[in-house]
C-alpha cells in the first residue's frame, strides 16, 4: 500500500474534489489524504511522520510558487521517491520557472482531471514498482501502513461470543478475512482515515458515503449511523456475502467522528444526513 497527499491552497474550493469527489477510490493501491498548503506546512512536522510516494498538487491561476515550491522541496527531501502529479487550472505563467525545478510525473489541465487522472495514477504506480524493483527494497517505499489499508472496516461483532480474539476485515470487493490481531494492534499501523466508531467496528472513513443521525422511537436522543458507500461484490467468491452497508456508531465514539469530520482535509468527502 502507497502513501498519497492531496495538496491545493483552499480544500472548499477544490477542482479536484468538485469534479471528482471520489478521486481516492481510483486505485486500491494508494491511501490518500489531503491538506492545504498551509496546514500541511504548519503539521507536517508534528503530525505527519510518514514517508509518501503519490503527490497530486492542485495550482490554480491566482497560486504563485512562494505558496507550494519550498514545501515540495522539503516534501521530497524526506519522500525521495515520491511521484508528484500537478492539475494545473489554466496557465503555468505564474509557475512555470517553479515546475522546471521540481520532477514531476504528469501535468494534467483540471479541465481534463476526469479523463486523466486514472492514467497518470497508473503511470506513477508503474514508476514506483520500478524503483521498488531496481532498488531491490521494498521498505522504503512502502511506509509503516499495514496491508489492511483498503480495508472497508474491521469487526470484532460476533467473535466473543465465538470465542475467538482479533477481528474480521471488510474488504471493498465484498470478500472477509479473519485475522487474529486485535483491531487496537491494527490501528497502530493503519492510515488516519481509520478511526473507532464503536467498540466493535473501525472505520475506513474513505468509504464513507453519509453521517445518519436518527432519533430513537422513544425520548429525545438520537444515534449516529455511518452509511458505507455502495460496493460492488465479488460474484467469483461464492461464499462472499453482502456487508453491511450501515454501521452505528457508539455514543462515547461520536467524538472521534466529529473530530474526523473537523479536520479541514476530511470534510469535502462526506454529507451529513439528519433523518
Amino acid at each position: 500500500m502507497y502513501q498519497g497527499i492531496y495538496l491545493c491552497e483552499n480544500l472548499c474550493q477544490s477542482l479536484l474534489l468538485h469534479t471528482l469527489p471520489d478521486f481516492h477510490l481510483l486505485t486500491s493501491q494508494i491511501a490518500f489524504s489531503g491538506y492545504t498548503f498551509k496546514d500541511f506546512s504548519e503539521h507536517k512536522n508534528l503530525t505527519i511522520p510518514n514517508a509518501y510516494h503519490i503527490a497530486l498538487v492542485e495550482v490554480r491561476e491566482a497560486d504563485t510558487g512562494e505558496s507550494w515550491f519550498s514545501l515540495l522541496k522539503s516534501l521530497l527531501l524526506s519522500s525521495p521517491h515520491c511521484r508528484i502529479i500537478f492539475i494545473i487550472e489554466h496557465s503555468l505563467e505564474n509557475c512555470s520557472q517553479y515546475l522546471n525545478q521540481i520532477p514531476f510525473t504528469y501535468l494534467l489541465p483540471a479541465s481534463q482531471i476526469s479523463i486523466l487522472l486514472e492514467t497518470a495514477l497508473d503511470k506513477a504506480l508503474s514508476e514506483l514498482a520500478f524503483i521498488k524493483n531496481y532498488y531491490g527494497n521494498d521498505k522504503d517505499l512502502s511506509g509503516p501502513a499495514s496491508r489492511y489499508a483498503n480495508a472497508v472496516f474491521l469487526s470484532t461483532d460476533g467473535l466473543v461470543h465465538k470465542g475467538k480474539k482479533g477481528c474480521i476485515i471488510y474488504y471493498p470487493d465484498q470478500k472477509s478475512e479473519y485475522c487474529r490481531t486485535s483491531m487496537r494492534h491494527l490501528m497502530a499501523a493503519l492510515p488516519e482515515n481509520f478511526i473507532q466508531i464503536h467498540k466493535s467496528y473501525v472505520v475506513n472513513m474513505n468509504y464513507c458515503d453519509t453521517i445518519i443521525s436518527r432519533s430513537r422511537p422513544t425520548g429525545s436522543q438520537q444515534d449516529q449511523f455511518i452509511l458505507l458507500k455502495t460496493l460492488p461484490r465479488d460474484m467469483s467468491a461464492v461464499s462472499s456475502q453482502d456487508m453491511p452497508r450501515e454501521l452505528p456508531v457508539g455514543p462515547k465514539y461520536e467524538i472521534n467522528v466529529q473530530k474526523f469530520l473537523l479536520n479541514k482535509y476530511a470534510h469535502p468527502y462526506f454529507k451529513i444526513d439528519r433523518r
